[in-house]
């Protein structure tokens, strides 16, 4: 089993990305290896743009990540996610609210998922 790299673009930027292609292949690998190195999310500058490509720590396969993409970010969920952790004690408040809409994905998700024909239980 491999390793696996979540990789957000903002795509504001993409026409410069396209312009680009070799230096933005570049900007993955060295935002690949940044994040791996310092074990956190880093963003990767590129042609002007500061935070149009986000990349986090490279994760083996087999450990289960859950990413809430909301407000312009990504953040991987759960206690011992350093970013998480930190920004759980920095404002608790947020979190909490950021996770009420992370329960409502989920929620909404499991209910499509039971209401499914395969799924439903027999009489």
């Amino acid at each position: 089993m491999g390793c696996l790299t979540t990789i957000t673009l903002n795509n504001d930027a993409l026409h410069c990305f396209k312009e680009h292609p070799e230096e933005f292949a570049k900007a993955l690998f060295e935002g690949i290896n940044q994040a791996e190195r310092e074990q956190k999310e880093v963003d990767v500058g590129f042609y002007g743009y500061c935070n149009y490509i986000t990349v986090q720590p490279t994760r083996h396969a087999d450990i289960h990540t859950l990413y809430y993409h909301a407000g312009g970010m990504v953040q991987a969920i759960g206690q011992y996610e350093k970013s998480f952790s930190q920004w759980a004690k920095r404002d608790p408040k947020a979190v909490l609210a950021y996770l009420k809409g992370a329960e409502w994905i989920l929620k909404d998700a499991k209910k499509f998922v039971k209401e499914l024909p395969n799924t439903k239980e027999k009489s």
